[in-house]
């Protein structure tokens, strides 16, 4: 693979209808107008669920209304082939009643609760969809998260988008075992008068704030001047050591769209 980031290009947009599109980004190293297909091709249908977000390697979690969470694993990944893993999703859990929940990267998983608390998962079976995680039950790892949103920027790195404006800065050092381990004991401010619909990690420390306006890179009829969503894991090589990463993701209007890598 080389030396230096790998970076993800594969797109994945759910639909109104349930259908799951893929994409591949061919012209994402210089922002060229340069796609895999003239349009997304679809690999998946009766995707209606409460959020979709990529857990790494063409795993991709599904948290429905009811609060279960299903695991999928599209193996045709790297050319949108209609290949999963299993025709199904699997359940890996259940009860899952959170405001927000997104990837820390390794199988971590953080659910944002309407009561402001912040737990850790961290699901071992990622790999084959298995029902097996570290904990029982989610690890309260933190309190007081009454933000407007929250996201990963890598490397147990997590910001607050509060409600003001403020952007916060918190790490997780407890990551790896859901130990109540943070950098510092409230979080950093690290930016004021972000006053954005949505924001998203672009990796290696970028953020874009969104305020619904098109951008030049999705002005076709795949995307039908509609906005972005969501954030996806990215994997990369760098100096022979697998590293795991956020990365930023084009969606649609009033739909989810998720990232993964292509190895």
């Amino acid at each position: 693979m080389g030396n230096g980031w790998k970076f993800s290009r594969v797109i994945y947009a759910l639909m109104d209808n349930g259908d799951l599109l893929w994409n591949r980004h061919d012209g994402r190293g210089d922002g060229s107008f340069t796609w895999a297909s003239n349009a997304g091709k679809k690999v998946g249908n009766g995707w209606n669920a409460k959020q979709v977000f990529s857990g790494g390697d063409g795993v991709i979690y599904a948290l429905m209304d009811n609060g279960d969470l299903l695991w999928n694993r599209h193996d045709g990944r790297g050319d949108g082939s209609f290949t999963w893993a299993s025709n199904a999703g699997k359940k890996v859990g259940n009860g899952w009643n959170a405001k927000q929940v997104f990837s820390g990267g390794d199988g971590v998983i953080y659910a944002l609760m309407d009561n402001g608390d912040l737990l850790w998962y961290r699901h071992d079976g990622r790999g084959d969809g298995s029902f097996t995680w570290a904990s029982n039950a989610g690890k309260k790892v933190g309190n007081g998260w009454n933000a407007k949103q929250v996201f990963s920027g890598g490397d147990g790195v997590i910001y607050a988008l509060m409600d003001n404006g403020d952007l916060l800065w918190y790490r997780h050092d407890g990551r790896g075992d859901g130990s109540f381990t943070w950098a510092s004991n409230v979080g950093k401010k690290v930016g004021n008068g972000w006053n954005a619909k949505q924001v998203f990690s672009g990796g290696d420390g970028g953020h874009l704030r969104l305020h619904g306006q098109r951008r030049p890179a999705l002005e076709s009829p795949r995307w039908s001047g509609r906005r972005y969503v969501q954030v996806g894991v990215q994997r990369g090589e760098e100096g022979g050591q697998w590293l795991e990463r956020q990365t930023s993701v084009l969606g649609l209007n009033g739909l989810n769209g998720i990232s993964d890598s292509v190895t």
